[in-house]
């Protein structure tokens, strides 16, 4: 029997001191907020840094103690709304880095014009 290797987990302290500005995206509480990894394959152990919202104390522990009927009653909190937010979070932490970007029609091309600019070169 072959062993399987451990997932890699990308760890990036810059963006969960990033995503921790932000505000709870279930009950919009105001920063400083926890990251919550949303994939996890277990008990104590977390998913990438890049999957990950902000939430503040009381949500996260909600979403721990998976609280679901709370969380979806009082909130309208599910777990698509919550991917959803990390895909939307991930995109403007992408262009706060790079600014506005581009993959060209061929899918080889990846054009973007720097923050500075604010603006995609033709």
């Amino acid at each position: 029997m072959t062993a399987h290797p451990k997932p890699v987990r990308e760890r990036d302290p810059v963006y969960r001191a990033w995503i921790r500005e932000h505000p709870c995206v279930v009950c919009d509480h105001p920063a400083p907020s926890e990251p919550h990894h949303l994939d996890s394959s277990g008990v104590g152990t977390r998913g990438s840094d890049y999957e990950v919202i902000p939430v503040c104390r009381a949500c996260h522990d909600r979403i721990q103690g998976r609280d679901w009927v709370l969380l979806w009653t009082r909130f309208a909190f599910t777990e698509v709304y919550a991917w959803r937010a990390q895909s939307r979070l991930y995109r403007q932490w992408v262009r706060d880095l790079f600014g506005d970007y581009r993959v060209g029609l061929n899918g080889e091309t990846l054009v973007y014009d720097g923050p500075e600019n604010g603006r995609v070169q033709e």
